[in-house]
């Protein structure tokens, strides 16, 4: 059996904290090119083990966002990467 070594705890906070529906009046099915929302995700990492090494972690995150993934209707798209946002950091 192995322990975790480190927690990730993930916040998300979005501006403004509803996305207005007045943004998609009398658009159709016409692709919104205008900011609706924006959102904030943080990532916080600590290490959940007593060692000699430190404080200090060095690692990858990898991971994806989606708003309502399988749906057919896309509902957001990401710096034009599409309805899914994928990063490494």
């Amino acid at each position: 059996m192995s322990w975790p070594v480190l927690r990730v705890k993930v916040s998300i906070s979005f501006q403004p904290p509803t996305i207005p529906t007045s943004a998609f009046d009398c658009q159709g099915q016409q692709q919104l090119n205008t900011e609706a929302s924006r959102a904030e995700v943080c990532f916080t990492i600590t290490k959940s083990t007593r060692d000699s090494l430190g404080d200090r972690i060095f690692n990858t995150i990898q991971y994806s966002l989606a708003l309502d993934p399988g749906q057919m209707k896309i509902r957001a798209d990401f710096d034009s990467t599409g309805p899914i946002l994928s990063r490494e950091l």
